[in-house]
Protein backbone atom coordinates (compact mmCIF):
# COMPACT_ATOMS: atom_id res chain seq x y z
CA UNK A 1 0.00 0.00 0.00
CA UNK A 2 2.90 2.09 0.31
CA UNK A 3 4.21 2.08 -3.22
CA UNK A 4 0.86 2.95 -4.15
CA UNK A 5 0.08 6.10 -1.62
CA UNK A 6 3.67 7.27 -3.33
CA UNK A 7 2.02 7.11 -6.88
CA UNK A 8 -0.85 8.54 -6.12
CA UNK A 9 0.96 11.48 -4.04
CA UNK A 10 3.39 12.33 -7.26
CA UNK A 11 0.40 12.20 -9.36
CA UNK A 12 -1.55 14.15 -7.12
CA UNK A 13 1.55 16.56 -7.35
CA UNK A 14 1.84 16.53 -11.34
CA UNK A 15 -1.48 17.73 -11.85
CA UNK A 16 -1.67 20.53 -9.10
CA UNK A 17 1.42 21.62 -10.49
CA UNK A 18 -0.03 21.61 -14.50
CA UNK A 19 -3.11 23.32 -12.69
CA UNK A 20 -1.14 25.80 -11.28
CA UNK A 21 1.34 26.55 -14.40
CA UNK A 22 -2.20 26.95 -16.16
CA UNK A 23 -3.40 29.69 -14.21
CA UNK A 24 -0.23 31.24 -13.65
CA UNK A 25 0.47 31.94 -17.69
CA UNK A 26 -3.23 33.01 -17.50
CA UNK A 27 -2.26 35.53 -15.05
CA UNK A 28 1.50 36.61 -16.33
CA UNK A 29 -0.13 37.18 -19.83
CA UNK A 30 -2.86 40.14 -18.25
CA UNK A 31 -0.54 41.57 -16.18
CA UNK A 32 2.00 42.03 -19.95
CA UNK A 33 -1.08 43.31 -21.00
CA UNK A 34 -2.05 46.04 -18.35
CA UNK A 35 2.46 46.56 -18.19
CA UNK A 36 2.58 47.31 -21.66
CA UNK A 37 -0.69 49.24 -21.73
CA UNK A 38 1.39 51.25 -18.99
CA UNK A 39 4.52 51.54 -21.34
CA UNK A 40 2.60 52.86 -24.32
CA UNK A 41 0.82 55.33 -22.40
CA UNK A 42 4.25 57.17 -20.93
CA UNK A 43 6.03 56.57 -24.15
CA UNK A 44 3.22 58.63 -25.68
CA UNK A 45 3.20 61.32 -23.13
CA UNK A 46 7.71 61.47 -23.32
CA UNK A 47 7.29 61.75 -27.15
CA UNK A 48 4.59 64.91 -27.07
CA UNK A 49 6.88 66.82 -24.68
CA UNK A 50 10.25 66.32 -26.98
CA UNK A 51 11.39 69.57 -28.91
CA UNK A 52 14.04 70.38 -31.36
CA UNK A 53 15.42 74.12 -30.99
CA UNK A 54 18.11 76.07 -32.45
CA UNK A 55 19.33 79.04 -33.62
CA UNK A 56 20.54 80.20 -37.41
CA UNK A 57 22.75 82.81 -37.82
CA UNK A 58 22.83 85.44 -40.84
CA UNK A 59 20.88 83.80 -43.01
CA UNK A 60 20.02 85.16 -45.92
CA UNK A 61 16.45 85.81 -47.47
CA UNK A 62 17.05 86.87 -51.44
CA UNK A 63 15.35 90.31 -52.83
CA UNK A 64 13.62 90.92 -49.54
CA UNK A 65 9.56 92.25 -51.12
CA UNK A 66 7.18 94.55 -49.63
CA UNK A 67 4.81 92.44 -51.64
CA UNK A 68 5.63 88.80 -51.35
CA UNK A 69 6.92 87.25 -47.86
CA UNK A 70 10.66 85.56 -47.02
CA UNK A 71 10.60 82.42 -45.56
CA UNK A 72 12.95 81.06 -42.94
CA UNK A 73 14.98 78.46 -44.50
CA UNK A 74 13.89 76.19 -40.97
CA UNK A 75 10.25 75.92 -42.75
CA UNK A 76 11.79 73.51 -45.35
CA UNK A 77 12.55 71.47 -42.20
CA UNK A 78 9.43 71.90 -40.79
CA UNK A 79 6.24 73.67 -41.89
CA UNK A 80 5.40 73.66 -37.75
CA UNK A 81 8.38 75.88 -36.78
CA UNK A 82 8.15 78.38 -34.49
CA UNK A 83 10.61 81.51 -35.05
CA UNK A 84 11.97 84.55 -32.42
CA UNK A 85 13.65 87.17 -34.78
CA UNK A 86 16.55 88.22 -32.81
CA UNK A 87 17.60 90.66 -35.34
CA UNK A 88 17.45 91.48 -39.85
CA UNK A 89 20.75 93.45 -41.18
CA UNK A 90 21.04 94.26 -44.94
CA UNK A 91 23.51 91.59 -46.24
CA UNK A 92 25.55 94.09 -48.39
CA UNK A 93 25.88 96.86 -45.74
CA UNK A 94 25.32 94.98 -42.49
CA UNK A 95 23.17 97.99 -41.45
CA UNK A 96 20.70 96.75 -38.56
CA UNK A 97 17.15 96.63 -39.71
CA UNK A 98 14.54 98.39 -37.05
CA UNK A 99 11.48 97.02 -36.66
CA UNK A 100 9.87 99.53 -38.94
CA UNK A 101 11.71 97.99 -41.93
CA UNK A 102 9.59 95.29 -41.94
CA UNK A 103 6.40 92.91 -40.27
CA UNK A 104 6.26 89.40 -39.93
CA UNK A 105 2.66 87.66 -41.29
CA UNK A 106 4.01 84.36 -39.60
CA UNK A 107 7.03 84.07 -36.96
CA UNK A 108 9.07 82.36 -39.21
CA UNK A 109 8.23 84.74 -42.14
CA UNK A 110 9.18 88.40 -42.79
CA UNK A 111 7.78 91.36 -45.43
CA UNK A 112 9.17 94.61 -46.43
CA UNK A 113 7.31 97.69 -45.15
CA UNK A 114 6.21 99.99 -48.14
CA UNK A 115 8.18 102.86 -46.13
CA UNK A 116 11.79 100.30 -45.75
CA UNK A 117 14.54 101.41 -47.48
CA UNK A 118 15.87 98.21 -48.14
CA UNK A 119 13.30 97.27 -50.68
CA UNK A 120 14.39 94.38 -53.19
CA UNK A 121 17.62 93.65 -51.21
CA UNK A 122 19.34 91.11 -49.66
CA UNK A 123 18.88 90.71 -46.13
CA UNK A 124 20.10 88.74 -43.52
CA UNK A 125 18.51 87.36 -40.58
CA UNK A 126 18.95 86.09 -37.13
CA UNK A 127 16.58 83.95 -35.12
CA UNK A 128 16.04 81.28 -33.00
CA UNK A 129 13.93 78.03 -33.78
CA UNK A 130 11.82 75.03 -32.87
CA UNK A 131 9.25 72.41 -33.34
CA UNK A 132 7.92 69.58 -31.92
CA UNK A 133 10.42 66.63 -32.89
CA UNK A 134 8.55 63.45 -31.22
CA UNK A 135 7.37 61.97 -34.43
CA UNK A 136 10.93 61.72 -36.34
CA UNK A 137 12.93 59.99 -33.51
CA UNK A 138 14.06 56.59 -34.42
CA UNK A 139 13.98 55.44 -30.91
CA UNK A 140 10.49 55.55 -30.18
CA UNK A 141 10.02 54.32 -33.56
CA UNK A 142 11.47 51.10 -32.40
CA UNK A 143 9.91 51.16 -28.93
CA UNK A 144 6.40 51.38 -30.45
CA UNK A 145 7.26 48.68 -33.09
CA UNK A 146 8.51 46.40 -29.85
CA UNK A 147 4.84 47.42 -27.95
CA UNK A 148 3.18 46.87 -30.66
CA UNK A 149 4.29 43.65 -31.89
CA UNK A 150 3.82 41.81 -28.54
CA UNK A 151 0.35 43.51 -27.73
CA UNK A 152 -0.75 42.42 -30.94
CA UNK A 153 0.56 38.95 -29.94
CA UNK A 154 -1.44 39.30 -26.71
CA UNK A 155 -4.28 40.61 -28.24
CA UNK A 156 -4.29 37.55 -30.55
CA UNK A 157 -4.05 34.98 -27.50
CA UNK A 158 -7.20 36.90 -25.90
CA UNK A 159 -8.74 36.57 -29.60
CA UNK A 160 -9.03 33.01 -28.94
CA UNK A 161 -9.48 33.34 -25.30
CA UNK A 162 -13.12 31.64 -25.75
CA UNK A 163 -11.47 28.60 -27.36
CA UNK A 164 -8.27 28.12 -24.76
CA UNK A 165 -10.73 29.22 -22.04
CA UNK A 166 -13.11 26.40 -22.57
CA UNK A 167 -9.96 23.96 -22.54
CA UNK A 168 -8.35 25.26 -19.79
CA UNK A 169 -11.47 25.00 -17.32
CA UNK A 170 -11.60 21.37 -18.61
CA UNK A 171 -8.37 20.69 -17.98
CA UNK A 172 -8.60 21.96 -14.38
CA UNK A 173 -12.33 20.23 -13.58
CA UNK A 174 -10.39 16.83 -14.86
CA UNK A 175 -7.78 17.67 -12.34
CA UNK A 176 -10.20 18.41 -10.10
CA UNK A 177 -11.85 15.09 -10.55
CA UNK A 178 -9.30 13.01 -10.65
CA UNK A 179 -7.42 14.69 -7.55
CA UNK A 180 -10.95 13.90 -5.81
CA UNK A 181 -10.39 10.36 -6.96
CA UNK A 182 -7.16 10.16 -5.74
CA UNK A 183 -7.75 11.11 -2.62
CA UNK A 184 -10.05 8.81 -2.21
CA UNK A 185 -8.29 6.53 -3.46
CA UNK A 186 -5.95 7.32 -0.55
CA UNK A 187 -7.98 7.45 1.99
CA UNK A 188 -9.24 4.04 1.46
CA UNK A 189 -5.31 2.57 1.56
CA UNK A 190 -4.73 4.34 4.81
CA UNK A 191 -7.33 3.07 6.92
CA UNK A 192 -6.30 0.36 9.07
CA UNK A 193 -6.45 -3.42 8.25
CA UNK A 194 -9.00 -4.29 10.99
CA UNK A 195 -11.59 -1.86 9.12
CA UNK A 196 -11.02 -3.28 5.79
CA UNK A 197 -12.17 -6.65 6.73
CA UNK A 198 -10.98 -10.07 7.94
CA UNK A 199 -10.01 -12.04 4.93
CA UNK A 200 -9.19 -15.66 6.32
Amino acid sequence: MTDANDAIDKSVGAISAIMFLAIMLVVFLLAVVIVLGVLQDVNVDQVGDLTATGTAVNETLATVSNVTTSSFAILTTNTNSTCTLIYAVNASSSTLLGSSNYTQPTSCQILATHNSSFIGMDWNVTYSWSYPAGSALAFDTGIDDIQDGTINMVVNFFALMPTVGTIIAVVVLIGAIVLLIMYVAKMRNTRPQSEQGYTG
